[in-house]
C-alpha cells in the first residue's frame, strides 16, 4: 500500500512519519484490497488533528478524522476508527455473500412438492394471473420506470445492489429495457423486439 503523509503547521519528524507509516502498514496487512493511504497531520493552536483517507481496489474511499491534545494519541484514535470502519465493511461483504449462499442453498434444497409456496398477494384488478393457491406470483409491486441511459441504469443497479433494473431507455425513445447482472459478473440488456 502506498502511504503519503502531509504535515500542516508542524514539522514532520522522522519518528512521527515512521509511527504513522507503521500504523497504516499494519492496517494494510489486515485488509489487502487497500491501494493507497493519505494521512494529513494538522496543528491548530493546542489541538492536533489527524485525517486519514484510504482508497481501496473496489472503488471505496474510507475517511476518518481524530482530534486530541497529543499528536500520537490523535493518530491512534484515527487508526482505531479506520480499523472499525474497515472491519464493518468487510463484515458486510462476508455476511452478504454468506446470506446469498444460504438463500441459494435453501432454494436448491426445497422443491415445489416438499414445501408450500409463500402466500400469494391478491393481484390488482386488470392484471392477469390466477386466483388459485398455485400461482407463482408472490408479490405485486407497481413502479414507474425512470428515463435514463443504459450506463446510468447499470450504475443505478450497482448503487442499489440489485441483480436487475427496469428503466425507460432515453436512447430508444423511452422504450422499456431491462439491464441485469449475469453470473460471470458482466451486464446484459433485455428489450422487446420492435
Amino acid at each position: 500500500m502506498q502511504i503519503s503523509i502531509t504535515a500542516r503547521h508542524l514539522a514532520l519528524t522522522p519518528s512521527l512519519g515512521d509511527y504513522v507509516r507503521k500504523k497504516l502498514e499494519k492496517v494494510g496487512r489486515h485488509y489487502p484490497g487497500l491501494l493507497r493511504a493519505q494521512a494529513i497531520l494538522i496543528v491548530e493552536k493546542l489541538l492536533h488533528i489527524v485525517e486519514i483517507v484510504v482508497h481501496s481496489s473496489d472503488r471505496h474511499d474510507f475517511r476518518v478524522e481524530a482530534r486530541s491534545s497529543d499528536m500520537y494519541a490523535a493518530i491512534d484514535i484515527a487508526v482505531d476508527k479506520l480499523n472499525k470502519h474497515l472491519m464493518h465493511q468487510k463484515d458486510k461483504l462476508v455476511l452478504g455473500t454468506r446470506r446469498k449462499s444460504r438463500l441459494l442453498a435453501r432454494r436448491i434444497r426445497t422443491s415445489p412438492s416438499s414445501s408450500p409456496m409463500p402466500p400469494v398477494l391478491p393481484l390488482e384488478e386488470g392484471m392477469t394471473g390466477s386466483d388459485d393457491e398455485s400461482s407463482p406470483v408472490a408479490e405485486v409491486k407497481p413502479f414507474v420506470p425512470e428515463s435514463m441511459t443504459v450506463r446510468d441504469a447499470v450504475d443505478e443497479m450497482d448503487r442499489l445492489g440489485y441483480n436487475f433494473y427496469v428503466f425507460s431507455n432515453e436512447e430508444k425513445k423511452g422504450r422499456l429495457h431491462i439491464v441485469y447482472r449475469r453470473s460471470d459478473g458482466t451486464c446484459a440488456l433485455l428489450f422487446p423486439k420492435a
